[in-house]
């Protein structure tokens, strides 16, 4: 009989491992916090539901001129819905939590280092929400380039998907962001804005759309594949809510873009830009512009010339034809030309400065050159612009 008892402890002991084993552990700043799944919480709880909304998708660009490895093709996952009850979610990168176990598939490219110290998960406030919350905030969306290429991809997901939701749990304390959701119809008075790890929400539904930028690539390379319907579904809705709005302005069709007034950039920019000058080019800086003015200069724009940078994100409003010359100062990034290939644009990138493009195609193995790169501020070759500008038909600039 001891012998039966001691069997069917072991039985339960291997049993309750074995579940437990699916809650791996990340261990971050001293912390072992266990997560899940979308498929392990579905079985444990019939009530949440899974919408499929994009089936795969293969894709294959034209390759990146500035790196012979870049990767070119792949395969988009398909993306979804899900709509989990009594769940959480906390902080300005969306963490979610079911049953004090955190999402894996709503950890940004696997990026578990930037995961907080959650250890006191249950000692802050949190708010309650009836009805539906959907979440629309990850890692780096509080970025211009992220906000609105993934945040707002994932905005168009979730509103192609036809599902209802009460409030939306975005970032919204940036001008732009505002700007926006504007221009999209949202309702700020239905706007949750996270502000900071400690902002924790639970809802009687929270409604999330999945990531929009999960290929088979993964993400080791800097840059981003994202869903290519919905960054057209973007472009598309916020050009039908301006024009709508009769908002009437002109700008140059020959745009040089300035990034004299950021952090990372090209310290003999005046240099650079006078050749262009002479080619009937202004320059703007953004910064100083509404987004507003921003998608209509561009929308509006035969070449685009600009440093890599943020704002050059803004291609994605240009005509298709457009002919766009992406600068790159010493941060070789792959997500312009991702968004010149959805758009069908007439891209060119040049190399200014003497670095490596291929240590950025995996960034995490040479973190310490990526991140000096992200900010750094160079003088460039002077004389490869000259040399580029010389090859410039008038009648044809690029």
């Amino acid at each position: 009989m001891k012998f039966f008892f001691v069997i069917i402890y072991l039985l339960s002991f291997i049993i309750n491992f074995s579940l437990e084993a699916k809650k791996i552990m990340i261990k971050s700043h001293n912390l072992n916090l266990p997560f899940t799944t979308i498929q392990e919480i579905m079985k444990q709880n019939s009530f949440i539901e899974y919408h499929k909304v994009l089936d795969e998708l293969f894709f294959e660009y034209k390759p990146f001129g500035v790196s012979t490895i870049w990767p070119y093709r792949g395969i988009s996952k398909e993306c979804y819905v899900v709509s989990i009850p009594q769940a959480m979610v906390r902080g300005n990168d969306g963490w979610i939590f079911i049953n004090n176990a955190l999402v894996k598939e709503f950890v940004m490219c696997d990026r578990y280092e930037r995961i907080p110290n959650f250890s006191k998960l249950l000692d802050v406030d949190i708010k309650k929400y009836s009805g539906s919350v959907a979440v629309i905030a990850e890692l780096c969306g509080d970025n211009y380039f992220h906000f609105l290429n993934e945040l707002l991809s994932r905005l168009a997901l979730l509103e192609i998907s036809g599902i209802h939701y009460d409030w939306l749990y975005i970032p919204n304390n940036r001008e732009y962001m505002k700007a926006f959701l504007k221009l999209w119809g949202i309702d700020q008075s239905k706007i949750i804005s996270p502000d900071g790890d400690d902002f924790c929400i639970q809802a009687d539904m929270l409604v999330i759309p999945s990531f929009v930028n999960n290929t088979s690539i993964g993400h080791k390379q800097v840059g981003n594949f994202i869903r290519p319907e919905l960054l057209l579904y973007v472009k598309n809705k916020l050009l039908r809510s301006i024009e709508s709005n009769n908002v009437n302005s002109s700008f140059s069709k020959r745009v040089f873009i300035s990034r004299k007034d950021t952090r990372r950039r090209i310290l003999n920019e005046d240099q650079v830009f006078d050749f262009f000058k002479a080619k009937n080019f202004e320059r703007y800086e953004l910064s100083k512009m509404s987004v507003i003015e921003q998608i209509i200069l561009f929308s509006q724009a035969e070449y685009i010339v600009g440093e890599h940078g943020a704002g050059l994100s803004n291609i994605l409003f240009c005509k298709a034809g457009t002919k766009v010359l992406e600068l790159f100062q010493l941060l070789i990034d792959g997500s312009m030309w991702g968004i010149a290939q959805v758009n069908n644009l007439d891209y060119v990138p040049l190399l200014l400065v003497k670095t490596k493009p291929d240590y950025f195609v995996n960034w995490a193995a040479y973190a310490d050159f990526y991140f000096k790169a992200y900010s750094a501020q160079v003088n460039v070759s002077v004389e490869k612009v000259q040399e580029f500008v010389n090859t410039i038909d008038n009648d044809n600039v690029f």
